[in-house]
């Protein structure tokens, strides 16, 4: 199990409407937030344009796909989005019908092909796995990246406001050791906020 998923259904979705973040919403942010990703690429060297599998993009852990659609539509690429909830994935397909949404654990991707995509993105996804899953969906990340692809994951670490009294936080790391856990895993790391991961060759 990659975490406990039950956390992560109908009821986890519902919760955070009701406070106000509703997963189905797309706007402004999601595009900007696109935008900035494309900047950070840019300034990696990394061009996502064109056709092939090195122009994919995947959003690991894409709840109801929000911002997948958002990168898709900034980089104009095809884009697809893997989720273990059931519930998010089925409302995504209605609302963000030009994505490809799956239902699916990070530790066994094998609906995707080896380097099957250029940029791997995550949104505060890392912080719920369970510890020792890890480096099983790190060594899943890397077989499908293409070569020297790269994988942002924006995460909370331990001195975020809040993180250490949320309960689905099973993995509250600091940087350091992601950065070894990366290493370990095949990939040469940058940055914090994204922690920027690049396929070693």
């Amino acid at each position: 199990m990659l975490f406990h998923e039950p956390w992560f259904g109908a009821d986890y979705y519902e919760k955070h409407k009701e406070f106000g973040l509703d997963y189905l919403v797309f706007g402004n942010w999601q595009l900007e937030h696109a935008q900035m990703v494309k900047a950070i690429c840019a300034s990696m060297g990394l061009k996502i344009q064109g056709s092939g599998t090195e122009c994919q993009i995947l959003d690991l852990g894409c709840a109801c796909g929000s911002i997948a659609e958002g990168l898709r539509q900034v980089f104009k690429v095809p884009t697809f989005g893997i989720d273990p909830s059931e519930h998010m994935i089925r409302l995504g397909r209605t609302r963000f019908k030009d994505l490809d949404l799956r239902v699916g654990s990070g530790m066994d991707m094998r609906m995707f092909r080896d380097e099957s995509f250029g940029l791997i993105h995550s949104m505060q996804v890392f912080e719920h796995l369970l510890p020792h899953c890890v480096k099983s969906v790190f060594f899943e990340m890397r077989r499908i990246l293409m070569p020297n692809g790269l994988c942002l994951a924006y995460l909370d670490y331990p001195d975020a406001p809040g993180a250490k009294d949320d309960c689905t936080h099973t993995c509250l790391r600091d940087v350091l050791w992601w950065k070894v856990v990366a290493h370990e895993c095949g990939f040469w790391t940058s940055g914090e906020r994204p922690l920027v991961f690049t396929k070693r060759r």
